[in-house]
């Protein structure tokens, strides 16, 4: 049957058709939120430790712990001042600047934790405009604008370049976790992602 017609029966009978390329938000290998909570939380290990512990690609333990809602701490001693931890998408939906653009563009605020796929059935387009106010003014980085739009960061990675958007070099700290971290806020985003 031509890849046509299965797409026809697809709509037809109401399925809905998986997310297209080669990242498929469904695809994804995920790690079950009570291993992760017991890493996480009860043995208290970094990201890093997590991501060797489990034989897991390190975004992903990222991606999966920001998913769960569970609070992250990237390495490194702690500080005496108590652990440096991160609920990213609680002080993503916290921050002004974020919160004015998602309101002026009409992104649905998600702020339920679970996969992608199931937090954003729909991912929201990603036209020029609202990707450079995420990625220039607000100082997102690719995986920060995945938890709110829903879009893959390999996507939002491809949008960049296609709009010709200036990325910001791999490493460090992204505007935004900068801008938090300075903030007196109970969630101080830390880490180095893109």
């Amino acid at each position: 049957m031509p890849s046509r017609r299965v797409r026809e029966r697809l709509a037809q009978f109401g399925i809905e058709r998986r997310t297209r390329g080669r990242c498929n938000r469904e695809d994804r290998t995920r790690l079950e939120p009570v291993d992760l909570f017991e890493l996480a939380v009860e043995q208290d290990l970094a990201a890093t430790e997590i991501s060797a512990v489990t034989h897991t690609g390190y975004h992903g333990v990222l991606r999966d712990l920001h998913a769960s809602g569970l609070p992250v701490r990237l390495g490194g001693a702690l500080p005496e001042s108590g652990p440096e931890r991160i609920e990213l998408l609680t002080a993503l939906y916290a921050d002004d600047h974020v919160r004015a653009v998602l309101d002026a563009y009409r992104v649905p605020v998600v702020a339920r934790t679970g996969p992608l796929w199931e937090r954003f059935p729909r991912p929201v387009p990603l036209p020029e405009d609202l990707l450079r106010e995420l990625y220039v003014k607000c100082g997102l980085s690719t995986n920060d604008i995945e938890l709110v739009t829903g879009q893959p960061a390999q996507t939002v990675l491809a949008h960049l370049i296609r709009y010709d958007i200036p990325r910001r070099t791999p490493g460090g700290r992204s505007p935004f976790r900068r801008r938090c971290r300075t903030s007196d806020t109970s969630t101080r985003p830390t880490g180095q992602e893109r």
